[in-house]
């Protein structure tokens, strides 16, 4: 079996980093759903619904949310956007791979292969 290349190794290392913070952010997303749908307040699936609401939701002062809850709630969603910057930085290492690799723009020019919009 042939050993990986260091620029294989590399684009590895980057997709793996990026897979897990999407994992990070996914289970994020459902434990601050989770905490939510226990008081009562329910956001459909989806990250962007979810960024979206919560600022609106830990705002509202009518809603079951205790002083303490709404501060946790602060606290999840910036981390929540923290990963999303970090999720953006991994993405532009894979543009920048993308871009710069003769192989991958080889790849790219098969029909259905190449970089898709990144996942929000």
């Amino acid at each position: 079996m042939p050993l990986k290349t260091v620029e294989s190794q590399d684009i590895q290392a980057i997709h793996g980093l990026r897979s897990r913070l999407i994992k990070e952010r996914t289970a994020l997303g459902n434990q601050i759903r989770g905490l939510l749908a226990e008081r009562g307040i329910v956001i459909v699936q989806g990250i962007t619904k979810l960024r979206k609401r919560l600022p609106t939701i830990v705002e509202d002062l009518e809603n079951k949310l205790t002083p303490l809850s709404r501060e946790v709630m602060r606290e999840l969603y910036e981390e929540l956007i923290a990963l999303d910057e970090r999720i953006a930085r991994a993405d532009g290492m894979v543009q920048r791979v993308f871009t710069q690799s003769a192989a991958c723009q080889k790849l790219a020019q098969v029909e259905g292969i190449g970089l898709r919009p990144p996942f929000v």
